[in-house]
């Protein structure tokens, strides 16, 4: 919708079928120019401050909601704002909404809870392979190679890992002479088997995990503690083994970063 230019001399309006000729007097015809423009201050875009009731305390419905004047209750919230150090959305009923911050915090509006289960990955490839966290050393035989997943410490103090879970994605090899057979275990130390005895994991169809009925959960520690990855060649040297990569995720209850 354009803007309305303001008349600058009186004028007669003619309405439509027919009917009688009236005067338009430049004072009213203007004023009544500047309430459009008003609601319309640039060309396509309506403007209203404020919906008033028509009967007081009434109040207007909108889509399902009553709302009156400075009294609205909405049913539900959605909202999504930056405190400066986290991403915040707030759902649900107005009363008392769900607060999801970064870092998993939830409140309702009377507890806290902490979204406390996590899984971490990692890859470990075979030497020269890219896009991987580790590779396999040169070294001329089959001596076993222990990986530390993460900087340090993985899993922080107060936890319990859940899952283990070992996967090939791309079969170890040693290109144009033969396929490896790579024995992998997973510990809380270095050579290690705490969470899963060696098994052979070398082929895109190779995974292994922790038991169904639990077995390979270790004590949770007062310390934060590691995980070990131990992979041992039984074919070819690690300095001939030129493809291979191997998945490991890590899930565990964080019960230290509890808020």
């Amino acid at each position: 919708m354009a803007r309305i230019d303001k008349r600058n001399e009186d004028t007669t309006f003619i309405p439509k079928k027919g009917k009688k000729a009236v005067p338009a007097y430049l004072d009213y015809v203007n004023e009544q120019v500047d309430i459009i423009n008003e609601v319309n201050p640039t060309a396509g875009t309506l403007v209203a401050d404020i919906i008033s009731e028509s009967t007081s305390d009434t109040g207007v419905t909108i889509g399902g909601v009553l709302i009156k004047d400075g009294t609205g209750t909405p049913k539900s919230v959605a909202k999504f704002e930056d405190d400066g150090a986290n991403a915040i959305v707030t759902l649900g009923e107005a009363s008392t909404p769900a607060v999801i911050k970064d870092g998993g915090t939830v409140g309702d509006g009377k507890s806290d809870a902490y979204f406390n289960i996590k899984t971490v990955k990692y890859t470990i490839g075979a030497l020269g392979v890219a896009g991987v966290d580790y590779n396999a050393a040169t070294e001329a035989g089959k001596t076993q190679q222990n990986f530390q997943l993460g900087v340090a410490d993985i899993i922080p103090e107060l936890s319990r890992v859940l899952d283990v879970v070992v996967v090939c994605t791309t079969k170890w090899q040693d290109t144009g002479t033969g396929d490896e057979t790579l024995g992998t275990e997973v510990g809380s130390a270095s050579s290690g088997a705490e969470y899963l005895a060696s098994a052979n994991i070398d082929d895109v169809t190779d995974i292994n995990s922790l038991a169904a009925d639990g077995l390979g959960h270790i004590q949770t520690t007062i310390a934060a503690s590691s995980v070990w990855v131990g992979l041992t060649p039984a074919t070819y040297n690690w300095e001939d083994i030129d493809d291979g990569v191997t998945d490991i995720y890590v899930t565990y209850i964080d019960n230290y970063n509890v808020s």
